[in-house]
């Protein structure tokens, strides 16, 4: 910012003349170039004194902020800050256990569900979750059956300790994937059967699955299990 002659005075070119002061005069006013230099130079004294002043500001909004922080934890008996740190473990445990869950089923998993309870310092945290695993075989087609229901069994086991109701839904894929692979194995005796009477091959030897006829057969229905964390 410079400083002429206040702009409110009309110009030279308005026809009207300045008025030059005299250079003895004491406390006349100058308006030569000596003006402009010390007008910009308080001008930048002002602009000097505003930057502390706006990091001051931010200085006291973070101290302010560290002091509510600390204000949480101060306020806390030493009973509620060890029961805070429990729950802050518990939620970690609980997340970790259902994300394997999650991630190791796949398209065969659901999301992750959670129950909260509230904390020592009014924030929320995991104290259990679940997550739903489709442990139902495919209809007509073991061999699809076998590969879901190994997938199904290492997402139960997949967190470091399983509850006992994903061990429980682990024996269930297991007993699905048993009952697949013996289906398997009557289709293929059914083909070898029908070459050697030299009948026409069912769909099955073209390398597709099918349903087997299995006369008194018992079948478990197509359910979904749901899989605990640390029951």
């Amino acid at each position: 910012m410079t400083s002429t002659a206040p702009i409110a005075m009309p110009t030279a070119q308005q026809g009207f003349a300045l008025p030059r002061p005299h250079a003895g005069i004491a406390g006349s006013r100058q308006v030569g170039p000596t003006q402009g230099p010390k007008s910009q130079s308080a001008a930048q004294g002002h602009g000097v004194d505003l930057r502390p002043n706006r990091l001051l500001r931010g200085d006291n909004m973070l101290q302010a902020q560290r002091s509510a922080d600390g204000a949480q934890g101060d306020g806390l008996s030493d009973e509620e800050k060890a029961e805070l740190k429990a729950m802050k473990e518990r939620d970690a445990e609980v997340k970790r256990h259902e994300q394997a869950h999650a991630r190791v089923g796949g398209r065969h998993a659901g999301a992750p569900q959670y129950q909260y309870e509230t904390g020592p310092d009014d924030r929320r945290y995991a104290v259990s979750g679940s997550v739903s695993i489709d442990v139902s075989p495919v209809a007509g087609k073991p061999k699809e059956t076998i590969r879901k229901m190994d997938i199904v069994k290492r997402a139960a086991l997949a967190p470091e300790d399983p509850s006992a109701q994903d061990r429980a839904v682990a024996v269930r894929a297991q007993q699905e994937k048993l009952q697949a692979q013996r289906e398997l194995a009557e289709q293929k005796r059914d083909e070898v059967g029908a070459v050697a009477a030299g009948e026409p091959q069912t769909p099955g030897a073209a390398g597709t699955d099918y349903a087997p006829s299995t006369a008194g057969a018992t079948r478990s229905p197509a359910t979904a299990g749901l899989v605990d964390a640390l029951a």
